[in-house]
């Protein structure tokens, strides 16, 4: 496993549920940029008590920073096409409420809106 540390964006709503041991966990997606400025798709998932239950709380929309062990998965598609996929299991990570930004999509969408012209911050 590699280990990672790296930003995106809640797009697959959090779901928890009861592993084999009937410990809880919990699994959402997020889209990430890459240096190249493409999207990925990555899935993430939780065992930690504290990360399952920020999991838990978390909306799409919301921005992310996630510390954790990527391992890459493979799978053919509908059309037989060869797919790749990145599986994080989450350490640490922390959203844009903890640290101070506008974190939901409605809070950001008003900052922009009464943000002055030009001011990217915040």
């Amino acid at each position: 496993m590699l280990s990672c540390l790296f930003t995106g964006t809640v797009v697959r709503a959090p779901e928890q549920r009861l592993d084999r041991r009937l410990r809880p966990i919990a699994t959402a997606g997020l889209e990430v940029i890459d240096a190249e400025g493409a999207t990925v798709l990555v899935s993430i998932i939780a065992f930690r008590p504290a990360a399952v239950e920020a999991i838990g709380r978390l909306q799409i929309g919301e921005d992310v920073a996630i510390a954790g062990h990527a391992s890459l998965s493979r799978w053919k598609d509908g059309d037989g096409r060869q797919q790749m996929g990145l599986n994080v299991t989450v350490g640490r990570f922390l959203t844009a409420a903890d640290a101070g930004m506008h974190h939901t999509p409605v809070e950001r969408r008003q900052w922009r809106q009464s943000a002055p012209q030009g001011d990217s911050s915040g």
